[in-house]
C-alpha cells in the first residue's frame, strides 16, 4: 500500500472513531453516479451525448474483451488438439490486450 493511502486510511478511521462522519447530509442515500462535479459542464454534456450514442472508451472495451476471453478460457476443455489451439490463441489475445493497455498507461502517465 502506498504511504499516502496509509495516511488517508488512518485519518478516516480516526474521524470515524471521533464520530465526525455521522449524521452528514445525504447519509444513507444512494449515490448519483451520473453526476461528475469535477468535470466542466461542457465536457459533461459531451460525455452524456457519447454515452447515449453507445460510445464506449477503448479502455472499457478492452476490459470487457479481456473479461469475455477469460470467461471463454474457463469454459475450455483441456482435452483435444483443437481446444489446445483455441486456448493458445485466447492466451495470446489476452496477452496482447494487456500489453496494449499497459503501454497506453505508460504513455499517458
Amino acid at each position: 500500500m502506498h504511504w499516502a493511502d496509509i495516511i488517508a486510511e488512518r485519518r478516516v478511521s480516526d474521524a470515524v472513531r471521533r464520530g465526525e462522519l455521522t449524521a452528514l447530509p445525504g447519509e444513507g442515500a444512494p449515490l448519483d453516479l451520473d453526476v461528475e462535479p469535477l468535470v466542466p459542464p461542457e465536457v459533461r454534456a459531451l460525455h452524456r451525448v457519447l454515452k447515449h450514442a453507445g460510445f464506449t472508451p477503448p479502455e472499457v472495451a478492452e476490459l470487457r474483451a479481456l473479461a469475455a476471453l477469460e470467461i471463454e478460457w474457463r469454459g475450455l476443455d483441456a482435452r483435444g488438439e483443437a481446444q489446445s489451439a483455441k486456448a493458445r490463441a485466447l492466451l495470446q489475445r489476452m496477452a496482447l490486450l494487456r500489453e496494449a493497455r499497459a503501454r497506453r498507461r505508460t504513455d499517458a502517465g
